[in-house]
This record gives C-alpha cells, structure tokens and sequence, in this order.
C-alpha cells in the first residue's frame, strides 16, 4: 500500500525539482539578456533596472527590503537574496533539495551537476549583485 504515495512523492520531487530549474534558467536568461540590451543603448538612454521587478512575482517584498531600485539593489534581490522565494539562489536552494530527497532514483549525473550548481550559487551570491559579474553569474548559472 506504500509503494504507490512512495512513487507519488518521488514524482512530485522530481516534478518540482525541474520546474524549479526551468525557472532559474528563465531568470538567469533575462537578466543575462537584460544585462546585454542595456550595453546596446545608445548613451541617450536612461538606463534602468526596474523592468526586471515586472517579472510576474518578482517584485513583491522589493520596496520593504531596499530604498531604491539601482542595479545593486535589483541584482542583490533577484539573485543572491536567500529569504525572495523569486530569487535565483532561493529558487536553485529549493531544486536541489527536491532531487535531495530522491536522490536515490534520480540519476547521480543530475544529482552531481544540480550540486554543483547549487555550490556555485550560493559560493558567488555575494558577488552576483556587483554590476560586472551578474552578468558573466546569469551566464554561468543559466
């Protein structure tokens, strides 16, 4: 009677574990595209970070956290913040411990690289809100 809610939850964390990394990857992308669009502007332009907070979601708790909307503040937030469920390492913290918990079934290349990556994350987050390595953090993180 056990086997079938054991292949449920193993289901449900290896479900979870790769809805979790798409959205990390998706995140990493467009802040990594963002990143890149702003260097392409002409010097007229007014650059600005705030368009990353209209990500669905991305934005609440942003105002209560930091005074202003500057790079530093919009990178600390969506990528190194470890209490923003919105956050990249917030969001590679919970994958990993998905497949941690069915690491016994998921293949351990999946597990290794997930790891890795999860080391990675947390090793540079506070680098990662520094305007010259979020970028070359997004690339190597997504």
């Amino acid at each position: 009677m056990s086997e079938p809610i054991l292949l449920c939850r193993t289901a449900d964390s290896l479900y979870w574990a790769g809805r979790y990394l798409e959205r990390a990857e998706g995140l990493a992308r467009l802040v990594a595209e963002h990143t890149a669009l702003l260097v392409d502007l002409p010097t007229s332009v007014p650059l600005t970070w705030e368009p990353l907070l209209a990500i669905p979601g991305a934005g609440n708790g942003f105002e209560e956290r930091y005074s202003r909307p500057d790079e530093a503040s919009i990178m600390q937030f969506l990528l190194a913040n470890a209490e923003t469920p919105t956050s990249l390492r917030w969001i590679v913290a919970r994958a990993r411990e998905n497949l941690r918990t069915v690491r016994q079934v998921a293949p351990r290349t999946a597990w290794r690289l997930l790891n890795e990556l999860a080391t990675f994350v947390e090793e540079q987050a506070d680098s990662a809100n520094a305007p010259q390595s979020a970028s070359a953090y997004c690339i190597r993180t997504g």
